[in-house]
């Protein structure tokens, strides 16, 4: 379904809706628009006005969720300060990332807006829990109550291995992923992993940076199958 974006307008074909601020990106994703309004002034600060400002569109132009209210999971924010978002942004893994200020990631449900968990740095933060790592979180997917963390560095030369875990939902690491290098009985696999996606089927596959992708269990970490990817 085609749309256009006209100034503070959403419009296609079946439908126009108006905001009270400018659109600043929109995401269509099975059938429902995720809007993000822009919340930033002409000087480049965040506007004190526009808060809570992603919004979920039903293909007939019904607004059906606006996003939930950070401060359900985030504590740090002081009650009478308004949580402004900057960006919006799909993720391969399946994710959907709401961007507020420094550059703090909150994932929510592109279904109803909810929030699940956020993350910042080296941190996974829910409403119950706190978990840190050594290095930074990359991706997060929640599944049947595990939390799958992908840490890493912007540096390849930093030391890294086996940099998935499965943690539960009290907090606790429950698996690192499994060494490949274990696995497959062969010291020459890539132990690092740079990225872990979840397909339609459920099945989560987890790539190295240079050699493979390997299906795992998300219960345990344990590699079952092993993919190469040819570059040709």
């Amino acid at each position: 379904m085609s749309y256009e974006i006209i100034g503070n307008i959403l419009k296609t074909s079946e439908f126009k809706v108006n905001f009270e601020h400018n659109i600043e990106k929109v995401i269509l994703h099975n059938d429902i628009f995720i809007v993000l309004l822009n919340g930033i002034n002409e000087r480049g600060e965040l506007r004190k006005d526009v808060v809570n400002n992603i919004y979920g569109l039903s293909s007939e132009g019904e607004t059906i969720w606006r996003i939930e209210d950070p401060k359900n999971i985030n504590s740090e924010i002081p009650l009478n300060t308004p949580e402004t978002f900057t960006d919006i942004i799909e993720k391969s893994s399946g994710n959907f990332l709401a961007i507020a200020r420094w550059k703090t990631r909150y994932i929510f449900d592109y279904k109803n807006g909810s929030m699940n968990y956020k993350t910042i740095g080296n941190m996974l933060k829910t409403a119950s829990f706190e978990a840190r790592f050594d290095l930074d979180v990359k991706e997060v997917i929640l599944y049947n109550n595990t939390y799958i963390v992908l840490i890493g560095t912007n540096n390849m030369s930093e030391s890294l291995e086996n940099n998935i875990y499965g943690v539960n939902i009290h907090g606790e690491i429950i698996w690192r992923i499994q060494d490949p290098r274990v696995a497959y009985q062969n010291n020459n696999l890539d132990s690092v992993f740079v990225g872990v996606a979840q397909n339609s089927d459920g099945v989560f596959t987890a790539r190295t940076f240079i050699t493979a992708e390997y299906i795992f269990d998300y219960r345990t970490g344990v590699l079952l199958e092993n993919k190469p990817v040819h570059f040709w």
